[in-house]
């Protein structure tokens, strides 16, 4: 036996001091990471936190592969599987490394936990308590032992628990997410624009039916702001369905409130005014959770608008003269505009957004049976 006063005693100890603390920081740091990012719903930007830390880096690099792909299909289906692989690889990355860190403790104790004589079986005798399994090959010798047994078995079943709560939480607010883009719907086959979103909706100058659209769209919107600020790793989850995307979805419907706001008198104090301002915030916070930088590309134009103005005008509707309603126009779009481009360009977002599939689907038009029933005799 080794006195306790010789060197290599003192050594031992040194080294089972460093790997206790090293087990104890990484299973603190891995179940504080666990329950910020399961549990904690307050809004929260912490860049340096694992998951944060891990989602920000993953999604740049596949990012950065998706553009390497010019088939705008076969990019779409490889950023579709980077959602569902990035939680599956979180989630193992948890428990692998709790069980790592369980087993830097275990091997720190070695003396009272009888069979463990190496790094390799603390880890091992880490696995088989976390899970539960119990082979009875391994066993604690002393109190403190037992009663750390029993800690990490809690810590497993815990963690499958919240695992269990957390996934089907998660794809709730992805299905409520992608029903409403069901229905938005400008009656037409081509990308949809908000004007035209506008002209669709509105008929001999009554805005009843738009402004129920936009009240939906800001319950909506307030769903989106409040699941994806919590998970903000819903945001990379794409839709089901080609040619749509929640986040395009929202640019076109917000711009399409916009535009009412700054053309309509009185729409300023309807449910244009509440979407917009729901929208802003949503984008924002999403570009801030995000770590996305604002974009400085300016997309609206004055033919653009004048465009709009017309057509809104031509609904028979009153209006605000073309240049107030431009300066209206751009001093809105300023608020929310840069976040959405940014977050747009960040998320590989298709920039346009469709009501049906693009690819084999032309459903008729109103203007098309319009124009078949005026030649019928």
């Amino acid at each position: 036996m080794v006195p306790f006063g010789h060197p290599g005693s003192r050594e031992r100890g040194a080294v089972d001091a460093l790997a206790l603390v090293t087990g104890v920081a990484l299973i603190t740091i891995t179940t504080a990471d666990a329950l910020h990012t399961l549990v904690v719903t307050r809004l929260t930007v912490h860049e340096w936190w694992p998951t944060d830390w891990f989602y920000r880096k993953g999604w740049r690099l596949w990012r950065r592969l998706a553009l390497r792909i010019t088939d705008e299909a076969r990019r779409e289906v490889l950023l579709g599987v980077f959602a569902p692989l990035s939680i599956l690889g979180l989630l193992v990355a948890w428990v692998s490394v709790l069980i790592v860190g369980w087993g830097f403790v275990w091997w720190a104790l070695r003396a009272d936990v009888a069979g463990v004589e190496s790094l390799g079986d603390g880890i091992y005798f880490s696995g088989v308590v976390f899970f539960s399994v119990g082979f009875g090959d391994v066993l604690p010798q002393e109190g403190l032992t037992r009663v750390l047994v029993l800690v990490e078995a809690f810590s497993g079943l815990s963690s499958i628990a919240l695992v269990i709560g957390y996934l089907p939480s998660l794809y709730s607010s992805y299905r409520e997410r992608e029903s409403l883009l069901l229905t938005l719907d400008d009656l037409g086959n081509d990308r949809m624009t908000p004007l035209g979103l506008v002209s669709s909706v509105v008929h001999d100058g009554d805005l009843d039916e738009l402004y129920d659209l936009f009240r939906e769209w800001e319950r909506w919107t307030a769903s989106v702001l409040e699941s994806h600020t919590a998970y903000p790793m819903l945001a990379t989850f794409r839709s089901q369905h080609t040619g749509q995307s929640w986040l395009t979805a929202l640019g076109v419907v917000t711009d399409a409130a916009v535009a009412c706001i700054s053309t309509i008198p009185g729409a300023d104090q309807r449910s244009p005014m509440r979407l917009y301002r729901r929208a802003a915030r949503t984008f924002d916070a999403l570009a801030d959770r995000l770590h996305v930088e604002p974009s400085d590309e300016v997309r609206l134009t004055r033919d653009m608008f004048r465009d709009g103005y017309a057509l809104i005008a031509s609904k028979g509707l009153a209006t605000y003269p073309e240049e107030v309603a431009w300066q209206r126009v751009v001093r809105l779009r300023a608020t929310y505009a840069p976040q959405m481009e940014g977050l747009i360009d960040a998320l590989l977002t298709p920039r346009g957004f469709w009501s049906h599939p693009v690819h084999d689907l032309a459903l008729p038009t109103a203007a098309e049976l319009g124009e078949g029933s005026r030649n019928d005799p």
